[in-house]
């Protein structure tokens, strides 16, 4: 049977039980929910279609420039789809080429878009919007299952669906992760309710799973164990002591008193006991990621005390953008110091608030859950333990906090009214205008997320000293070849944080641009300066090392790469590529087998190995790397000029035309190529087409001697 029976000791319940008594099927989770389609179906309708047509814009917007291209567009696993190796890859606890705590189906999530819409960004904004879609209407069905309230649980989805606040969550891919572990969050509330009902070992395994699949999209789901027992004392009313004062206190209604499995205190939380273990488990294994990626944040960089303050204020802070949803941001700047008034204001507050809903939850229990809902599921980011650059505060960490004071705002209102006497039909319409108004301001702050220009300038207008925003404002600049007003944002993010190595990294990569070395090589060491262990950096500096011919300093920054990183392939491959220009083959080579036992399809290093074999004259193993590094991407311009090269040496001029012709395809501003299918036509004896790849190629580089020469002898 669904419930659990038992024995009311009031008489006025005696016939629900008697109902609940006769429900027997095992598949009478949903038939609350059935018994009024006309009007609980609608209702979720209503829901997800008021929630596509304020979020419909997303499928027109662009990739940010802030985390999407880590998860997705510059992510080379993430864009090779599912597969053995990118699985393995998602799953593994450190990863060299990514700094963030370990999700691995977040990951997966991600590699599956890509797999099915390559770097659609519209698409991927889709899927975010689906999963949306998707925890709304788990909200509602959960919360109408435990209530049987259908208004007061739309009410709550209404918010959580349409809130101002939810708009990083949903319009920004790289916050999938919060999406899909909110996702399994309701999955595992929805597992709990059918558990509670009925509790078995089957039911709790199947609890137990998704809550997994939860914790390894993202961490945040370390509270709900904790969140689960708030909800065995309302709305499931599981304590036995609880159950029998409200059946002693309360006049409640019969359908709103489902009868689930009574326990005791003691084995309510025993049953959460596992539950716990496997959130410590994910916490340990996000906390060593993090560590192990230099992303855990020290006392020195950000004082507890200030930690600490900032949270009693964040507590405030974000209740204030729930209820005045203005001036939201994608980024707010950690302060760099509070006024003691604030904290102690806002611990004042929260010591009030939580007295006051103790002694009034004695009569109406859902203010317990609704506001330790709140103040439990925000605590782990409320930033006591801090990983990367963080904020003041993230709307997006609000995403499931937020419910709690929604379904305070869902009971207390109504009960309130009733007080006061109001008529349910005004504070009907107000619920409707309050969910209108959210509805308009949630249509315009998604405006703001259309590309990284509008979000960044956006958050410059409605926030101070931003210097991420001026950091990001720069890249869009230096991304449209507006390199004076990108060097003057970056310059304002470094008034703002003189540390700010983001900037002074930003800063080189426009000097490069401009082919100034010199000053280009001064902001990459000042950005070394402020990150010692900027493995980026050292590429960069490296790398500009080696366009300038000057290999053994090169090498100098490629083994720092290998010292922080020994399992970098990358800084294999590089310090290979430079061993080889140096004319140290053996070294070279040592390096580029490395990276191939580091990462088997590694074409890059497999197109130097053929270059190294070429140098030392082995013509057949040169050809095997060259086809080796094709294989692995067919669109390796440089690979392909290489195997042509070799065929024409080879006297195979068909398959060296098929090669050159492959490359000028991919590489089509290089002068050689163009001029060595000029050579084979010439050959051939087709002087016209000769002659057409021959200009092609002074076109390119009007100083090129030989295919001047070659075009003369075409045209006498």
């Amino acid at each position: 049977m669904l419930f659990q029976t038992e024995v009311f000791k009031s008489p006025q319940y005696s016939q629900r039980a008697r109902k609940i008594y006769r429900m027997k099927s095992t598949n009478a989770l949903f038939n609350c929910i059935l018994s009024r389609p006309s009007t609980s179906w609608l209702v979720a309708l209503v829901l997800v279609v008021a929630t596509v047509l304020v979020y419909a814009p997303v499928r027109h917007h662009e990739f940010i420039d802030f985390d999407d291209g880590g998860y997705v567009y510059e992510n080379e696993i993430v864009q090779k789809g599912l597969s053995a190796d990118s699985i393995k890859w998602a799953f593994t606890l450190v990863n060299s080429d990514e700094k963030t705590y370990w999700h691995p189906v977040a990951w997966l999530s991600h590699m599956l878009d890509c797999q099915l819409f390559g770097l659609n960004p519209g698409a991927h904004h889709l899927s975010n919007l689906f999963y949306h879609l998707l925890n709304i209407m788990l909200l509602y069905l959960v919360l109408f299952r435990m209530t049987g309230a259908v208004w007061k649980s739309a009410f709550v989805a209404a918010m959580f669906a349409i809130h101002p606040v939810n708009v990083d969550s949903v319009a920004w891919i790289a916050e999938r992760k919060n999406l899909l572990s909110t996702t399994f969050w309701m999955l595992t509330m929805l597992a709990y309710v059918y558990y509670a009902a009925r509790p078995g070992l089957w039911r709790y395994l199947m609890m137990t799973v998704v809550f997994t699949l939860g914790l390894m999209a993202k961490p945040m789901l370390v509270t709900l164990p904790c969140a689960l027992l708030l909800l065995d004392f309302w709305p499931l009313y599981r304590c036995k002591w609880s159950r029998e004062r409200w059946l002693d206190e309360v006049a409640l209604p019969p359908s709103d008193f489902p009868a689930f499995h009574t326990a005791s205190i003691s084995r309510l939380i025993l049953e959460k006991i596992p539950l716990l273990a496997l959130s410590f488990t994910a916490m340990a294994l996000s906390f060593i990621s993090l560590e192990k990626n230099s992303q855990i944040l020290n006392e020195i960089v950000q004082p507890m005390g200030l930690r600490i303050a900032n949270a009693l204020v964040s507590y405030a802070h974000y209740l204030w953008k729930m209820v005045w949803p203005a001036n939201l941001a994608v980024f707010y700047p950690f302060p760099t110091e509070i006024p003691l008034w604030q904290p102690m204001a806002a611990g004042v507050a929260l010591i009030t608030a939580t007295g006051l809903v103790i002694a009034y939850s004695r009569k109406k229990p859902y203010l317990a859950t609704g506001w330790f809902w709140y103040v439990g599921t925000l605590t782990p980011v409320i930033g006591i333990i801090q990983g990367g650059l963080w904020p003041q505060i993230a709307e997006r960490w609000a995403y499931v906090p937020f419910v709690g004071v929604f379904i305070l705002l869902a009971w207390g209102v109504p009960d309130l009214a009733g007080r006061l006497r109001w008529n349910q039909r005004i504070v009907a319409i107000l619920g409707l205008a309050v969910i209108g108004l959210f509805a308009t301001l949630t249509t315009g702050q998604l405006k703001h997320w259309k590309n990284s220009k509008t979000l960044f300038q956006h958050t410059l207008n409605v926030t101070e000293s931003n210097f991420m925003a001026h950091l990001h404002v720069g890249h869009f600049f230096f991304d449209q070849d507006d390199t004076a007003k990108a060097i003057e944002n970056y310059r304002q993010a470094i008034e703002i944080m003189p540390n700010f190595n983001n900037a002074y990294e930003a800063l080189g990569d426009t000097y490069v641009s401009l082919k100034d070395d010199e000053k280009a090589f001064f902001y990459y060491h000042k950005a070394l300066l402020n990150s010692p262990s900027s493995v980026g950096v050292f590429y960069k500096i490296g790398n500009l090392y080696a366009q300038m011919g000057r290999y053994d300093q090169a090498v100098r920054y490629f083994k720092d790469i290998i010292a922080f990183s020994p399992d970098d392939p990358t800084g294999h491959n590089n310090l290979g590529a430079a061993y080889l220009y140096m004319g140290d083959s053996t070294a070279a080579l040592q390096n580029l087998k490395k990276a191939i036992a580091l990462q088997p399809d590694y074409p890059e290093a497999f197109y130097n190995l053929g270059l190294v074999a070429s140098k030392i004259g082995d013509i057949g193993q040169a050809m095997a790397h060259f086809q080796k590094a094709v294989a692995l991407n067919p669109d390796y311009g440089n690979a392909h000029s290489s195997l042509g090269k070799i065929f024409f040496q080879s006297g195979n001029m068909d398959q060296a035309m098929v090669h050159f012709r492959q490359a000028a395809r991919i590489t089509p501003d290089n002068a050689t190529t163009h001029y060595n299918i000029g050579v084979i036509l010439y050959m051939r004896g087709q002087m016209t087409e000769a002659a057409r790849f021959f200009q092609n190629a002074l076109e390119i580089d009007p100083g090129y001697d030989k295919a001047m020469t070659a075009l003369k002898l075409v045209r006498p």
